[in-house]
């Protein structure tokens, strides 16, 4: 029911970022648009259908104003950072019951759009575990398009927002979370999608959950990065893993850019 969409990563200059993945990893990237609803706005980098979305804040005093500039805002008076990710469904009305019937708190569905720099609106609806901002970990919020994933794909292709043969496959998204016992009674309560337990000798014990073609890995505190992102900003992603899609020579396979560490597996 559930595929992983995009991963929201909170920056001060969405353009500036967009041009440093670019120079750094050599994916296409592109201007995004405005939320006047949330007083924010973004630019965004495909891997076909999952991105990454660099949202930042325009109009602060709107921002304020809803939970989702809150966060952003919240972020951003740290540092750089990645704040939350959204996974994809086409049943968001199924999901909603399915929650209201379990007496679990949310909110939503929530119509919303943007428009883009061509002036074309993009649509959606969004779904909301509710929680408290802080330093404990974000649950996905649920957002479901307009467009089915083909229709989507089409469109996206079509606009230049996602080239065809693009660079990379996103492969997983890892975050770090103080303790994986009440993260993963707090995510059996949302989400039918397993989250199994995980162990690695690097990383420690984690829990691991398939989301359509990425794994989204939550780890306890044991390797160093991970530390310091919980010491500095809470429980949050705080690295993606990209596969390449073609042989690079002298490209170096782990980049660490505004905030956000990316790991690239060559190709086989």
């Amino acid at each position: 029911m559930f595929e992983f969409d995009h991963l929201l990563h909170a920056v001060h200059n969405p353009e500036q970022v967009r041009m440093d993945f670019s120079d750094a990893l050599g994916v296409h990237t592109v201007t995004g648009g405005t939320h006047p609803q949330w007083g924010t706005y973004n630019s965004l980098c495909y891997f076909g259908l999952p991105y990454i979305e660099w949202i930042a804040v325009r109009d602060a005093q709107t921002a304020k104003g809803t939970e989702f500039g809150q966060r952003v805002l919240e972020a951003l008076g740290t540092a750089e950072s990645a704040v939350q990710f959204a996974l994809r469904t086409s049943q968001m009305d199924a999901v909603a019951e399915a929650w209201r019937a379990q007496g679990l708190d949310f909110d939503g569905p929530v119509a919303a759009s943007r428009t883009g720099s061509d002036g074309k609106t993009i649509s959606w609806r969004m779904l909301f575990p509710r929680q408290q901002v802080g330093r404990q970990y974000q649950l996905p919020f649920v957002i479901e398009w307009g467009e089915s994933d083909e229709a989507r794909r089409r469109t996206l292709e079509k606009s230049g927002l996602s080239p065809r043969e693009h660079l990379y496959d996103l492969l997983e998204v890892h975050s770090v979370v103080s303790d994986i016992e009440p993260f993963q009674v707090r995510w059996s309560a949302y989400f039918a999608t397993p989250c199994e337990r995980v162990y690695d000798a690097g990383r420690g014990a984690g829990l691991c959950a398939l989301l359509g073609g990425v794994r989204a890995y939550f780890w306890e505190p044991r390797r160093q990065d991970a530390v310091e992102v919980l010491e500095r900003f809470g429980e949050r992603p705080f690295e993606l893993t990209l596969k390449s899609r073609a042989a690079r020579q002298g490209f170096d396979s782990r980049h660490l850019l505004h905030g956000l560490a990316v790991q690239v597996e060559p190709a086989r």
